[in-house]
């Protein structure tokens, strides 16, 4: 399981437990927004 950054618990923290089953996706969300 990839380490997600504090920005994006702090963004969405429940949609973060919600959407455990894609955690990739939203880190790579994260990414291609920096």
């Amino acid at each position: 399981m990839p380490r997600i950054p504090p920005l994006e618990t702090i963004l969405s923290p429940p949609i973060h437990m919600e959407q455990k089953e894609k955690p990739t996706a939203i880190a790579i969300s994260e990414q291609s927004l920096r």
